[in-house]
């Protein structure tokens, strides 16, 4: 998965040296991908809003 949002451009990566043992890789998430979280947030939000209506509607049928 963090492969796939590496090379979709949502994510970077870089090395940095550790103390104990090899180089330690780190995530880093990219204006495309923060761009993303936002767009996901806000379907998620559209979708809740959605299922809350619908269980609303049969509460007062």
């Amino acid at each position: 998965l963090l492969r796939r949002l590496v090379k979709s451009g949502e994510l970077s990566t870089y090395y940095q040296p550790s103390t104990e043992g090899p180089s330690r890789k780190y995530y880093q998430l990219t204006q495309q991908g923060a761009a993303r979280v936002d767009q996901l947030e806000e379907e998620w939000k559209l979708f809740t809003e959605a299922v809350e209506h619908f269980i609303e509607e049969s509460e007062n049928e």
